[in-house]
C-alpha cells in the first residue's frame, strides 16, 4: 500500500522571527451577559489598515497581528479602549516559552496556524480571488458568481490540524439587511458595515449542496476551479508569503499508524448494476410485477419523464408499464411530483404515507433528460423499488444474506439515530430517536424505534444502547474530539456492540503533481511533426516488446507523420486521430512525459493513478489494528468504478470500534452497490433499509 497523503498537516514554526516582523495580542470583551465578543468589534479592528489578521479563539477572546512598528501597544490599547470601553488587551511575548504559547495558542499552536493563515491579504487575479472574512480565508474562482449568489472554498483547520475545505454559499438579500458586502473600493468580499450601502449578501445554510468538485482533472481550467486546485493555491500562497514564519506538510496514512498497521486495499468482485447478468436478474424481477407510473403533476415535463421511463423499461429490461390514475398495492409504482419548494409545506405529496405499497418518487424540476440506457436516474428509481419492497415484504433481497453473514447463525442489528429538533433551545443534556433494524440468518427483516428520553425506565436492549451511546457523548466532549462524529452502531451480542465514526480525516491526491502534469497539458497545443518522428524512433528503440506487439499501428502512425507536409501538428489531433486506443497510445504518452516534458493527456490507466496518488480515489482501503476499546478497523472509500474526469467529493476516513470486530463481515456490507447507483457505500447498507422504513412508514 502506498503511503497516500491525508488532510491533516504537520506545521513547524520560526518563533524568533515571527516576533522579530510581528507584535501578537490578545482582546477580551468584558461587558456584561456577554458570552461572544461582539461582531462590531471583530469588524471595526479587521478594517483598520495596520491591521494584518484578526482571528476569533472563543467565546469573547480573539487574537489581532500586526506588523511590527506599524503602531505602538500604547497607542494600540489606546485606540481600543476609546472605541470599546469594555475591551482589555494583552501583548503577547515570549514565544520561546511553551506555556506561554500553550495559554494564547492552544495545543500545538493551533491558533498561531489559524492567525498565520489569516494574515494572507485580499488579493485577486485571473485564475481565483483571496478573502478574509473575520478570522475566516476565503478562494474563489471568478466564475463562482451568478446574479444571485456568490459562493467559496473556506480553509478550516480544525484542532486535530485537518484541514478541511468548506463551501459557503452567500445569497442577494432582497431586504438589504445582509451582513456581506463586496467592496465598492477593492471589489473584495467584506463583513458589511453601518455605513455600507446597494446590495448585501446574507449566508446561505449549513445544508446548501456543495457546487465545487473535489477533483476535475479534465483540463487546466477545471483543476483550478476544484477544491483540489484551491488547495495547490494555497499552499503555494503559504509556501510563499508566509516561508520565514510556518513550514507546512501533509501527514502520509502510514505515518497515521504506528509502523506496523498497515492498509491495504479489500477487493471483490461486484455485480455492477449495468452489467448483463444484472439486467437479466432485474428484468425478471420486474416482468413478475405491474409496474405502474402515476403522473400527480400533468406537465409536459412530467409527460415526458412517464414516456422517456416507459420506453427505457422496454429498452432495457424488456418489460411494460401502463399510466396509473392512484398508487396501488402488489405493484412497482413511480410517482410524478414537484419537489418540496412547489408545495410550501402545503399539501406536499412528500408527506403521503402508503401503507403496504412500493412506492418511489421522481421530480419534474430535477429531471435531467438523457440516454435512456445511460440515465441513471432511471436506473435509481429500480434499485429503490427493489429495496422498498424489501421493506414491504420485511425480507433482504437485495444482497445475498444468507449465503454471506447468515452463515455464521447470528442475528445483527444495526441502529441509527437523529437528535431531536425539541432540545435545540433547551439547557437538558442532548436528546435523541434511535431507530433500529434486525436481520436474521436467513434475511427476515424487522424494525422498531425508541424515544431516548424514556431510557432509564427502559428494560430492554435499548437501555443498554442508548446508555452506551450517552456514555460516549460525555467521554467526548471531556476528551474535546471535535474531529469525528458518531453515525451509527450495530451488534450481534447486546454486549459487544461496535461504533461507526466519521472522522475529518481524508485522503488527498498529489494535488501538486496534477497541477505540473495539467501544465504539461496546457503548454503545447501543436506539435513538432519531426520532434514527434524522432519520439517514436527512439520510442521504437526503448520499447521494443511494446512497438512489436502493435506493428501494423506503429508503422501507420510514423507513415502519416511522414506523409503529412504541414511542420507542426495539432496536439489534440494527433492523440485522438492517429494514435490508435490502446497500449501503444498509452504507452507512447507515458514516454514523451518521461523522456520530453510532452503530456498528450493526463492518463487514467491503472499504471498511472499512483503517480499522483488517484488509486487512492477508487476502491475501498482498510486498516485493522487494535486500541484500548477493542479492534479497530479503519477505512475509507472510493469508487467502484474507473476514475472520471471529475470527483465530486473526498473519501473521509472511518472507522469502527468494537471488542470483536472481524474485517471481513464488516467489508462486504459496503460493497452492494444497490443503495448508491454503481457505488460502494461509506457505512454497511442495512442503514439506507433504516432510512428508507422510517422514511415511508
Amino acid at each position: 500500500m502506498r503511503e497516500y497523503q491525508t488532510n491533516k498537516l504537520h506545521l513547524k514554526f520560526d518563533y524568533e522571527t515571527i516576533e522579530r516582523d510581528f507584535d501578537i495580542y490578545q482582546i477580551k470583551q468584558k461587558a456584561e451577559e456577554k458570552k461572544y465578543i461582539s461582531q462590531e468589534v471583530l469588524d471595526n479592528v479587521s478594517e483598520e489598515q495596520y491591521i494584518t489578521a484578526v482571528q476569533w479563539i472563543y467565546g469573547n477572546t480573539a487574537l489581532v497581528l500586526l506588523e511590527k512598528d506599524k503602531i505602538s501597544t500604547y497607542a494600540f490599547k489606546k485606540k481600543m479602549r476609546e472605541r470599546f470601553p469594555d475591551i482589555t488587551v494583552c501583548q503577547i511575548k515570549g514565544l520561546f516559552d511553551e506555556k506561554v504559547r500553550e495559554k494564547y495558542f492552544g495545543e500545538g499552536d493551533i491558533q498561531l496556524a489559524r492567525l498565520l493563515f489569516n494574515s494572507l491579504r485580499p488579493y485577486k487575479s485571473e485564475i481565483f480571488h483571496r478573502n478574509n472574512i473575520m478570522g475566516k480565508l476565503f478562494y474563489q474562482s471568478p466564475k463562482w458568481k451568478s446574479k444571485d449568489t456568490v459562493y467559496f472554498v473556506q480553509i478550516h483547520l480544525d484542532y486535530s490540524f485537518h484541514l478541511i475545505l468548506k463551501v459557503v454559499t452567500f445569497t442577494k438579500d432582497t431586504g438589504d439587511s445582509g451582513g456581506y458586502v463586496f467592496d465598492k473600493s477593492t471589489g473584495n468580499f467584506r463583513r458589511a458595515l453601518k455605513t455600507d450601502k446597494g446590495t448585501k449578501y446574507v449566508k446561505k445554510n449549513k445544508n446548501t449542496k456543495s457546487t465545487v468538485p473535489f477533483l476535475n482533472i479534465e483540463n487546466m481550467e477545471k483543476f483550478e476551479a476544484s477544491k483540489m486546485g484551491v488547495l495547490k493555491q494555497f499552499v503555494e500562497d503559504v509556501r510563499t508569503y508566509l516561508r520565514d514564519y510556518i513550514e507546512i506538510n501533509f501527514e502520509t496514512m502510514e505515518e497515521m499508524m504506528s509502523h506496523d498497521k498497515k492498509w491495504e486495499k479489500y477487493s471483490i468482485k461486484v455485480k455492477e448494476n449495468k452489467s448483463k447478468i444484472y439486467e437479466k436478474e432485474a428484468a425478471k424481477r420486474l416482468s413478475s410485477h405491474k409496474i405502474a407510473i402515476v403522473d400527480e403533476c400533468n406537465t409536459e415535463t412530467s409527460k415526458k419523464i412517464a414516456d422517456d421511463f416507459q420506453a427505457f423499461l422496454k429498452k432495457v429490461y424488456g418489460v411494460g408499464s401502463k399510466l396509473g390514475d392512484s398508487v396501488s398495492s402488489g405493484t412497482y409504482n413511480l410517482r410524478i411530483i414537484h419537489d418540496k419548494g412547489y408545495y410550501k409545506g402545503e399539501n406536499d405529496l412528500h408527506d403521503e404515507i402508503f401503507n403496504k405499497c412500493i412506492v418511489q418518487h421522481i421530480t419534474v424540476e430535477n429531471y435531467k433528460k438523457c440516454d435512456l440506457e445511460k440515465n441513471p436516474e432511471f436506473y435509481a428509481i429500480i434499485q429503490e423499488l427493489f429495496i422498498k419492497e424489501d421493506i414491504v415484504n420485511k425480507q433482504l433481497t437485495t444482497f445475498n444474506w444468507s449465503e454471506t453473514l447468515g452463515k455464521s447463525g447470528k442475528t445483527w442489528a444495526f441502529v441509527s439515530f437523529k437528535k431531536d429538533d425539541t432540545d435545540k433551545n433547551t439547557k437538558k443534556k442532548d436528546q435523541y430517536t434511535y431507530y433500529r433494524v434486525f436481520i436474521t440468518p436467513d434475511g427476515k427483516l424487522s424494525f422498531d424505534s425508541c424515544a431516548g428520553r424514556s431510557w432509564m425506565r427502559r428494560k430492554d436492549e435499548w437501555k443498554n444502547i442508548i446508555r452506551y451511546h450517552q456514555e460516549l457523548i460525555d467521554k467526548r466532549k471531556s476528551e474535546k474530539r471535535y474531529d469525528e462524529n458518531i453515525e451509527g452502531f450495530f451488534y450481534t451480542d447486546i454486549n459487544d456492540i461496535c461504533t461507526i465514526y466519521k472522522t475529518n480525516a481524508c485522503v488527498y491526491p498529489r494535488f501538486d503533481g496534477i497541477g505540473g502534469e495539467l501544465f504539461l497539458l496546457k503548454a503545447d497545443k501543436e506539435l513538432d511533426k519531426e520532434q514527434m518522428i524522432d519520439a517514436l524512433l527512439h520510442f521504437k528503440e526503448d520499447s521494443p516488446e511494446l512497438v512489436k506487439k502493435n506493428k501494423e499501428e506503429f508503422e501507420q502512425v510514423l507513415n502519416n507523420l511522414k506523409n503529412r507536409k504541414e511542420e507542426c501538428i495539432d496536439k489534440k489531433f494527433f492523440y485522438k486521430k492517429i494514435l490508435k486506443k490502446g497500449k501503444l497510445r498509452e504507452g507512447f504518452n507515458e514516454y514523451l512525459r518521461t523522456e520530453y516534458r510532452i503530456l498528450l493527456n493526463l492518463s487514467k490507466s491503472k499504471e498511472n493513478l499512483p503517480l499522483y496518488d488517484l488509486d487512492a480515489m477508487t476502491d475501498i482501503h482498510y486498516s485493522v489494528s487494535s486500541d484500548s476499546d477493542g479492534e479497530l478497523i479503519k477505512y475509507f472509500v472510493g469508487s467502484a468504478k474507473a476514475l472520471n474526469r471529475s470527483v465530486a467529493r473526498s473519501n473521509p476516513i472511518r472507522k469502527i470500534i468494537g471488542k470483536t470486530l472481524k474485517a471481513e463481515e464488516i467489508l462486504p456490507m459496503l460493497t452492494a452497490t444497490f443503495v448508491r447507483n454503481e457505488q460502494y457505500t461509506v457505512i454497511p447498507f442495512p442503514y439506507k433499509y433504516i432510512r428508507e422504513y422510517f422514511q415511508i412508514s
